[in-house]
């Protein structure tokens, strides 16, 4: 099987946090240095064919959230502020997360992205999205293991075993996130990225503005209380 290959050029951490920049850029060997946060329109024009939507779909306010599973920052703001936000607006049907899984920092980064469209087409997404942050954060991060995010771990066999437990075919599943079929999924996540000036993990775009990495919940309670009156 062909690897994926996005067509963003990634990498640089920035913090041992987890957050990394994110450029287009042709030159495979280009690195972005800056630590600046962006805010800007967020008026993406790339076209995402399939959306990963936690909540529903057809709630009034959405946050978009550009993720990778092995970024620490990713899964701690997973376990805090996105709380926060699930309790107040997810749960309610104010709002929904979309989640763009831009696969930039370990090896098995795009093998985990590929794997959320496979559990998506089987219709347990959110199940999935909660599984793989959790094995990250119980087996590493929670004992501040920070360097796994660079180490190959979330490949196809484990990830097949810890969501057989949520009701995969896992079989089904794994023959999917083998496949190239969600490869240009990636691609367009990462496209959007740069459309809606984000440059980092995790970023974040809600109605008009959009930002790198997580903020308080104060934060997404006044953006989303502007995308709702």
């Amino acid at each position: 099987m062909k690897n994926f290959i996005p067509v963003l050029v990634v990498f640089t951490l920035i913090a041992i946090g987890g957050i990394f920049l994110v450029t287009r850029n042709t030159d495979d060997s280009s690195q972005q240095s800056s630590t600046e946060r962006t805010v800007a329109s967020n008026q993406s024009s790339t076209n995402l064919e399939t959306k990963l939507i936690i909540g529903d779909p057809d709630a009034p306010a959405t946050i978009v959230e550009y993720f990778d599973y092995k970024c620490p920052s990713c899964n701690q703001f997973h376990r805090t502020v996105a709380k926060e936000i699930n309790q107040a607006y997810i749960d309610t049907g104010q709002a929904n997360f979309e989640i763009r899984v831009t696969p930039i920092i370990g090896p098995d980064s795009a093998t985990a992205a590929r794997g959320a469209y496979c559990a998506n087409d089987q219709g347990v997404f959110a199940e999935y999205h909660d599984t793989v942050l959790d094995y990250m954060n119980d087996n590493y991060y929670a004992e501040r293991q920070f360097s796994a995010e660079f180490d190959n771990i979330l490949t196809t066999d484990l990830l097949s075993g810890i969501v057989s437990e949520i009701g995969i075919d896992s079989v089904a599943f794994a023959t999917c996130t083998e496949s190239e079929r969600f490869n240009s999924d990636l691609d367009a996540n990462l496209n959007a990225a740069a459309d809606d000036s984000i440059q980092g993990t995790p970023g974040f775009a809600v109605g008009e503005q959009s930002f790198v990495g997580g903020q308080p919940f104060s934060v997404f309670k006044t953006l989303l209380d502007i995308e709702l009156r």
